[in-house]
């Protein structure tokens, strides 16, 4: 036999990404992964990221711990404006790879 009650649930609140605006010029989207990386395209089927940002923390076997710097650039900013001037600083062109999965 089995046997069953119900009970009410409190309701909880949710984090959902609604937006994301460029730190330089103001472009603005609303896509994002599941895993809640802006995708600057807004196409399911293809992505555009931009990723700048640093990361500190601690690695133990049992936990881990981090702090997350970031800036949201589009990716015109990106191309336009970061990489001419980290050249003009003297680095040279960012690396590049292409990957298939």
């Amino acid at each position: 036999m089995i046997r069953t009650t119900k009970r009410t649930v409190p309701a909880h609140e949710v984090t959902e990404f609604v937006s994301c605006t460029c730190d330089l010029c103001g472009a603005k989207t609303t896509s994002f992964t599941s895993a809640g990386e802006v995708n600057w395209i807004g196409d399911p089927f293809n992505y555009h990221f931009v990723t700048v940002q640093q990361q500190k923390g601690t690695m133990y076997p049992s936990d881990n711990f981090s702090r997350v710097w970031s800036y949201h650039l589009c990716p015109t900013c990106y191309r336009d404006k970061l990489v001419p001037f980290l050249e003009s600083q003297g680095v040279g062109k960012p690396a590049f790879e292409e990957r298939e999965y």
